[in-house]
This record gives C-alpha cells, structure tokens and sequence, in this order.
C-alpha cells in the first residue's frame, strides 16, 4: 500500500515516508479522520504522552493548540524533543486561520 508508482498517492505512502524523518519517540499530534486513524498505526511511539490527538468523538480544530502547547512545554524542558503536527484538509480548516491570527 505505500507504493505509489502505479498509482496516486495516498496516505500510506505519505506516512511510511514520514516516518524516514520522524525522530525516535518524538511527540505527535494528529487530527483528521483517516489522517488520525491511519497515522496511529502507522506511526508508531512507545512513551506514554508523546501523541495526542483528537480522540474517540474526533473532534476537529484541536490540533494545532495541542501543538503549540506541547512545543512551548518542549521549548522549556525537553529542548531536544521534536513535536510533529499532522493534521487531514479539514482539520486543518477548523484551526488554520488561528495562524493567520498569529502572524497578523
């Protein structure tokens, strides 16, 4: 299923690519639905509290809070931590324009 070379891509193959550059146990936020339940068996973590997503009702628009707060805790404590947001089209639809906020 990750091999894309007859085929369009899909997540399979963005998440086992994903992996080749994720550090070892970092903290991962999903959201989204296939992006959440898709990336929980493909990516894998074995320390308690290193992702977080969404949950069983799956509710959108956490994601990126979750993120910030996890990288200003790393920022702080665990400065060699990597936090990793992945986030699904609309997902990111209930939370991305927090980021034009930001930056405005």
């Amino acid at each position: 299923m990750t091999d894309t070379s007859n085929g369009p891509l899909n997540y399979y193959a963005v998440f086992d690519e994903l992996n080749k550059h994720l550090d070892e146990n970092c903290i991962i936020i999903s959201e989204g639905a296939n992006t959440m339940d898709i990336g929980r068996a493909m990516i894998p973590n074995d320390l308690p509290r290193h992702r977080l997503d969404a949950g069983t009702f799956g509710t959108m628009g956490v994601g990126l809070g979750y993120a910030i707060a996890a990288a200003l805790l790393c920022r702080d404590h665990f400065p060699q931590k990597r936090v990793v947001c992945i986030e699904g089209d609309s997902a990111f639809g209930f939370s991305g324009m927090e980021l034009e906020t930001v930056c405005r």
